[in-house]
């Protein structure tokens, strides 16, 4: 279920969009795992709903953010942009 993110190559992806539901330990490892060789990728993960404790595991486990599912495509588009300018910043270019 994990295993394209497990072989993810040497070169990061830009982004990840991450959906994260069922929020379950193999979920938080598996992101742990990907944030922890992939430090400079920002994770935007995707949920139905999410209580304050949940959002903040999921920010725990390596998500950058948390989006709604219902969330528009503006506020999805706007939340992805933020998240590639703010890696790009972090980067030596």
């Amino acid at each position: 279920h994990y295993d394209a993110i497990r072989k993810t190559p040497s070169s990061p992806p830009a982004a990840v969009l991450w959906d994260v539901d069922p929020w379950q330990a193999e979920t938080a490892a598996a992101m742990r795992q990907f944030s922890q060789r992939h430090p400079e990728t920002p994770i935007l993960a995707l949920m139905n709903t999410a209580s304050p404790e949940e959002a903040a595991a999921v920010k725990a486990s390596g998500a950058t953010t948390v989006i709604a599912k219902l969330s528009t495509n503006s506020t999805l588009l706007q939340a992805l942009q933020g998240a590639l300018l703010a890696s790009l910043g972090d980067r030596k270019v």
